[in-house]
């Protein structure tokens, strides 16, 4: 076993004999619990609310809403113009006034790919995230340039199609976890905001009003400890306002939008939800203000859009989507993707269960964080409220995380002559499948790991004392 996981054995053994009776995240802080019922008239969820939200699968819909894409993002260079100037057919921008079309591009960022080959689906879905986020900065370019009705698009954007939640409220969603899609999403609203038939004042008002249980994460998607309960456009961001793991774009897209002047004030908050809430909304501001001007949350500037990037990305998924379809015929996936696949799935399984508890020990310390001007009470160092950053796993990673550690797996330099030879004899040696092992478990620690999120706030000998590295004999350095 390595390193890192003999030092979380460690440490929950020794948080043990020092809080014998905390051995769960039920007796995490709960000083703030918003039991307020809704006020819109909306009931809450059920019992029977499912545990996990259905996965969105790619199909003939999201390729035809490419192909779509594609026309319109290729109406924009010189030659199609030409084209369009001598009477050929060019898709009009019209489209993106249209639910049903932006619900399939707002799919695509979480659409899961078929393919026979590991690495060819882990490209489809990469390509797929790429060209939603894409299209969501190329709806605020359009906008910019007054390409686009802004009221339209707004009425769109917050209509529910076919069963799912209003586009707003899925990108808020998606976008906790997710920077760069956390930033084109603010781009699309600061671009809302501008325009000179919406404006920040009608655009605050219909974010405040947005508000669906639909496509919002729930049961094992959640953190302990939080509910499906907020369901609003700003509640998806904030949740209970206690935070959660490497949530950046949260952190990133309430700053901002605090910034273009889009949030709700206190009066409109307390009116339509509850006192709680806005305890809630003002504590996860001050957070940001905390966090984002340190190296792990801040946030460069994104470069210009590339139409012709863009277009490119389009037509090399289309094109390997061709090819994966034809080369499928007959073909099974190699016994090769499915060793990685089984050693990521059996270190996350170990991994993830003992990051939990580690992140638990750490909360339950409360100690203050020198210089994050968070301090709570007597303090401790890690205050919950301290480090959203570092805050609750949900119960089981989230797809994207899956997703990138077994790419990171099935591309590790150390691996490419084992995949060679297994490649040639057909058979995955017990070695092998060791090697495999190992390197996905070094993977999963390395995702894991609280080290960078810590040193932002603690000097290094701290962050060794908080991590709990043990020497050989036992004692804590």
């Amino acid at each position: 076993m390595s390193r890192r996981f003999t030092r979380w054995s460690a440490m929950l053994s020794l948080f043990q004999r020092l809080h014998p009776g905390a051995s769960s995240y039920k007796v995490l802080r709960t000083d703030i619990v918003d039991n307020t019922a809704p006020l819109d008239g909306r009931t809450a969820p059920s019992a029977s609310t499912p545990t996990a939200t259905a996965e969105c699968r790619f199909t003939q819909d999201h390729e035809a809403a490419l192909c779509k894409l594609q026309g319109i993002v290729k109406a924009q260079s010189s030659s199609a113009s030409a084209d369009a100037a001598h009477g050929r057919c060019v898709p009009s921008e019209s489209l993106f006034l249209d639910p049903a079309f932006l619900s399939l591009l707002v799919d695509l960022h979480e659409a899961r790919h078929e393919a026979p080959r590991l690495s060819t689906r882990l490209d489809h879905m990469e390509d797929s995230r790429i060209i939603g986020r894409e299209s969501v900065s190329f709806l605020a370019n359009l906008l910019g340039r007054e390409r686009l009705p802004a009221a339209e698009l707004l009425a769109a954007l917050s209509s529910p199609h076919d069963g799912r939640a209003p586009c707003l409220l899925r990108l808020a969603s998606a976008a906790v976890h997710d920077l760069p899609l956390a930033t084109a999403m603010c781009d699309l609203l600061t671009a809302l905001a501008r325009s000179r038939d919406v404006g920040a004042e009608r655009l605050r008002e219909s974010l405040l009003k947005l508000d669906c249980p639909l496509d919002a994460r729930c049961g094992d998607a959640l953190p302990d400890g939080m509910r499906l309960k907020y369901t609003d456009f700003l509640g998806r961001l904030i949740g209970d306002g206690q935070g959660e793991w490497r949530n950046d774009g949260a952190v990133y897209a309430v700053a901002r939008l605090r910034d273009e002047h889009l949030l709700p004030e206190r009066e409109q908050v307390v009116s339509r939800h509850s006192k709680t809430r806005w305890q809630k909304q003002e504590r996860f501001i001050q957070l940001c203000d905390a966090l984002r001007v340190r190296a792990p949350w801040q946030h460069p500037e994104p470069p210009p859009l590339s139409i012709p990037d863009l277009a490119g990305r389009i037509d090399a998924l289309q094109s390997s989507l061709t090819t994966a379809r034809s080369d499928a015929t007959g073909a099974r996936g190699s016994e090769w993707d499915t060793v990685v696949d089984s050693c990521v799935d059996d270190a996350l399984a170990q991994g993830w269960r003992m990051a939990r508890e580690q992140h638990e020990a750490l909360f339950l310390d409360q100690v203050s964080l020198p210089g994050s001007g968070l301090a709570i009470g007597k303090g401790g160092p890690l205050a919950e409220l301290c480090l959203p950053g570092l805050g609750r796993l949900p119960k089981r990673p989230p797809a994207p995380v899956v997703d990138r550690l077994i790419e990171k797996v099935l591309r590790d330099p150390t691996l490419r002559e084992s995949r060679a030879q297994a490649e040639v004899s057909g058979k995955i040696r017990p070695a092998c499948r060791a090697l495999v092992a190992e390197t996905a478990r070094r993977h999963v620690e390395d995702a894991l790991d609280l080290s960078d999120r810590l040193a932002e706030f603690l000097p290094e000998p701290q962050v060794d004392c908080y991590l709990v590295r043990l020497t050989s004999d036992g004692a804590i350095r």
